[in-house]
């Protein structure tokens, strides 16, 4: 074989390397955001761990969800997402929903839990699917429950319907 053969070759290996590369790792394979991992500890109101995947990046809040054992003691509601590294739903939330609700900041914590590792959690709400999001009050109780929002203004309108549920 002449080396114009050998080229031909390295260059289809090379291509076919690059399309494998793709399919393995996917076109929407998440990635840390370091000021979303800071949004996320500042909303949740402790550490997060940050967990990459195939579709999404959870920022797992560490810490334990509100009960009656460990009520919150400022008062306030806690929203739950359940979500999971492989949840393309999720995925489609990202750019907005820690954003959206750090702006509830004063009446609600927001706390993202990966249902792969927080199984307590998300079998204690009883979570069939993702994303989910419960909205429960100071000790740990369900006031209601909803899924996916296309846009940050659906996020936001349906947050702002939650709150007004929970009258403190």
């Amino acid at each position: 074989m002449n080396w114009k053969a050998w080229l031909g070759w390295g260059a289809m290996a090379f291509v076919l390397g690059g399309i494998a590369f793709v399919i393995i790792r996917g076109p929407g394979q998440s990635t840390e955001n370091p000021a979303l991992a800071a949004l996320a500890e500042e909303s949740s109101g402790g550490p997060v761990r940050v967990l990459t995947g195939s579709a999404h990046t959870v920022y797992h809040s560490t810490l334990p969800v509100p009960s009656r054992a460990a009520p919150r003691a400022d008062g306030k509601t806690t929203l739950i997402w359940f979500s999971g590294t492989w949840c393309e739903f999720c995925e489609r939330m990202e750019p907005f929903a820690h954003n959206t609700a750090s702006r509830f900041r004063d009446r609600l914590v927001f706390a993202e839990k990966s249902v792969d590792h927080d199984r307590t959690a998300a079998s204690l709400y009883t979570v069939r699917g993702t994303p989910t999001f419960v909205l429960v009050d100071p000790v740990g109780d369900e006031i209601t429950r909803f899924h996916y929002q296309t846009s940050a203004s659906a996020f936001a309108d349906i947050i702002l319907s939650a709150l007004g549920l929970f009258d403190g």
